[in-house]
């Protein structure tokens, strides 16, 4: 387990590497391979911005202008 001041917060195999999604917290193997909980929820880029957003998004959380 990976923790924080002595709390498991990820269960992580000794020497496995894995990736986190930073929006929706699911896990990745290294390898890009689909682990239990991933979504695959499409998303849409802001015109204003460029950040990747959301499809139910009506506005970007990153600039504030109107998808």
């Amino acid at each position: 387990y990976f923790s924080l001041f002595f709390i498991p917060i990820i269960r992580v195999k000794k020497g496995q590497s894995f990736i986190m999604c930073d929006r929706c917290e699911a896990q990745v193997n290294e390898f890009g391979q689909d682990q239990p909980g991933w979504s695959s929820k499409k998303t849409n880029k802001c015109k204003n911005c460029g950040q990747n957003l959301d499809q139910d998004f009506e506005f970007c959380p990153y600039c504030g202008k109107h998808v």
